[in-house]
């Protein structure tokens, strides 16, 4: 039973590590900079939902295209839709 609690705990920190470096190879990419932990941590939870949003995506076979991170993948949808601005009627 041990083992199998200690294998899941490893196994979760190992995905963090790597939830890690790819935020970190993103960041170095678009030559992101945050001025505290929190944001760098709250930007890095916004990635990683921009990231299940994209293999979700191209996971459909229905789709002509493949979804990629881009500069905005670090935004929350309010900042997203504040740069888009609003669309008339």
């Amino acid at each position: 039973m041990h083992l199998k609690i200690g294998l899941f705990i490893a196994a979760g920190i190992m995905a963090t590590e790597a939830d890690d470096a790819m935020f970190q190879r993103y960041c170095a990419n678009y030559g992101k900079h945050y001025d505290t932990k929190e944001e760098y941590e709250m930007r890095k939870q916004l990635f990683m939902e921009s990231l299940h949003d994209i293999e979700m995506i191209n996971s459909s076979n229905d789709n002509t295209f493949k979804a990629d991170n881009n500069v905005f993948s670090d935004w929350s949808h309010e900042e997203y839709k504040k740069l888009l601005g609003t669309w008339p009627r």
